[in-house]
């Protein structure tokens, strides 16, 4: 038996269940909670949507990167905005893929 099997919750239906299924160790839940079953052209459209987005934010990250490499006016002047906040992951629980 693996060490750390990869376990679904299914069914999760309410805040209180994702709770319980999370405390237990669970990363990976599906259910009502989340949104109710779909066919297989919406499942594809949303993949091909959350594919689209993924390069967009990867487009974004690479030009803040470039940005930041070379240097703003008011970086050269002392001064700055508040700090940029990337985020390129979920925390879990996470949607099953």
């Amino acid at each position: 038996m693996p060490r750390n099997p990869q376990v679904v919750a299914e069914g999760v239906e309410t805040e209180d269940q994702l709770e319980q299924v999370t405390m237990l160790g669970c990363k990976y839940v599906q259910g009502y909670h989340f949104a109710r079953p779909v066919g297989a052209k919406t499942t594809q459209a949303l993949m091909k949507e959350r594919d689209d987005l993924q390069r967009a934010f990867a487009v974004l990250q690479e030009s803040a990167s470039d940005s930041a490499d070379s240097g703003s006016p008011e970086e050269e002047a002392g001064e700055t905005g508040p700090p940029e906040c990337v985020c390129d992951s979920w925390e879990s629980p996470v949607w099953c893929q």
